[in-house]
């Protein structure tokens, strides 16, 4: 599995919003490392726990701009996040019970990256550019 690497490509020119996204790469890059290391096993459990941080706090971030800057696709953005945050749960009881959850945990990082990140929150990003040229207008 290859490193990730940010680019401004995810940026959604919301720094705090973006700092928190290069912490969601590096958490991801993380877990890479350990299955090179041959047993991502223990590392699964560090990120469970920056997966319940950041799916209550990160998001909530997301949601409260979005808010605050009338994004018009608010409701949809609040339903993947809702999502994601069942999901992490989910992973989180089975982890509890044992259950070995590396290639989930991988594949649902992969996911939200590929699918949440350089999707949805790239409408976010149109619309904070949008907004900061009408405000230098």
């Amino acid at each position: 599995m290859p490193t990730i690497h940010w680019s401004s490509r995810y940026e959604t020119g919301i720094p705090e919003i973006d700092q928190e996204h290069r912490l969601l790469f590096d958490t991801m890059n993380d877990l890479i490392a350990a299955f090179r290391r041959g047993d991502p096993r223990p590392e699964v459990r560090s990120v469970l726990d920056f997966l319940v941080n950041y799916t209550m706090g990160h998001l909530q971030t997301e949601e409260d701009w979005m808010r605050d800057h009338g994004y018009p696709g608010l409701e949809t953005h609040r339903l993947e996040h809702e999502a994601m945050k069942v999901q992490v749960l989910d992973l989180v009881h089975q982890f509890e019970v044992g259950v070995d959850l590396t290639m989930k945990v991988t594949v649902l990082m992969a996911d939200w990256l590929q699918y949440h990140v350089d999707g949805s929150d790239l409408a976010l990003a149109e619309h904070s550019r949008a907004l900061a040229e009408e405000t230098a207008s």
